[in-house]
């Protein structure tokens, strides 16, 4: 599985058979004050594991995890993604939540969520598939209520910056508008299924949504599905990010070291 590491990004608390590649941000300028965030390993990460010593080599194992530290450059505004994921909360999003959608090293569209995304002929219906077996840190199983909640929050102007490069979707205006409950143009037909409705033919509508990869975090439905789009910025949640579907979780945010 695809994992994020951060060279000017967090504190991350990992496994001993979890290795980090080296992948650079460039959201900020070095602060001779950084701050710094802590994750830990969930509950049952995919990891990449280094090849095996020869066995008269093999230093002995360490039980329990280890604690790697990487600083923040420069505070982030705030933990919750919205407004804005942009920027050194994104880095940290990432280490915790696996994108939605994003492109692969060759700029080919790629998903650990997703099993496939299909755009019709006439390019105004694209349909995901999620794939089996993807579970929150809580056991609880990754479904298409997932990805429709993170495109309706991703989609709403009133809480998203990323809105306006996602636009065309059926139904968008009705809902921020308070004149329907729902966007129209989302819906979930079955726990692994999510078919997106376009106003506009817009073959480019899917690889867009892919570029924007560190803004395509996922949150859980089964935690935050009722909740308020308004009342997401201020949410608990994005205070300690009790559960997650990527490789680490949520320990500490100090701010100012």
């Amino acid at each position: 599985m695809k994992r994020y590491s951060i060279v000017k990004g967090l504190a991350l608390l990992i496994s001993l058979t979890m290795i980090l590649a080296a992948c650079s941000t460039a959201d900020a300028e070095p602060d001779p004050e950084p701050s710094a965030t802590t994750t830990a390993p969930a509950d049952e990460p995919t990891a990449t594991t280094a090849a095996p010593a020869p066995a008269d080599t093999a230093a002995p194992v360490e039980e329990g995890p280890r604690i790697l530290n990487v600083v923040i450059p420069t505070d982030p505004v705030a933990m919750n993604p919205f407004p804005e994921t942009a920027g050194n909360r994104a880095t940290v999003h990432v280490a915790m939540y696996l994108p939605l959608i994003d492109v692969d090293n060759n700029q080919a569209i790629h998903s650990e969520i997703l099993e496939s995304w299909d755009v019709s002929s006439d390019a105004t219906t694209i349909t995901l598939k999620v794939r089996d077996g993807i579970e929150w840190s809580d056991g609880v199983a990754v479904t298409s209520a997932d990805v429709s909640l993170a495109l309706r929050l991703h989609l709403d102007s009133r809480i998203s910056t990323r809105a306006g490069r996602l636009g065309g979707v059926s139904g968008v205006q009705a809902y921020t508008d308070g004149e329907a409950d729902s966007i129209s143009g989302i819906t979930t037909p079955d726990d692994s299924t999510v078919v997106i409705t376009l106003d506009l033919p817009d073959a480019a509508w899917l690889p867009n949504w892919a570029s924007l990869t560190r803004l395509n975090s996922m949150w859980p439905a089964h935690i935050l599905g009722d909740v308020p789009a308004l009342d997401i910025p201020e949410h608990e949640f994005f205070e300690t990010f009790p559960v997650v579907n990527g490789a680490y979780k949520f320990v500490q945010y100090v701010p100012d070291q």
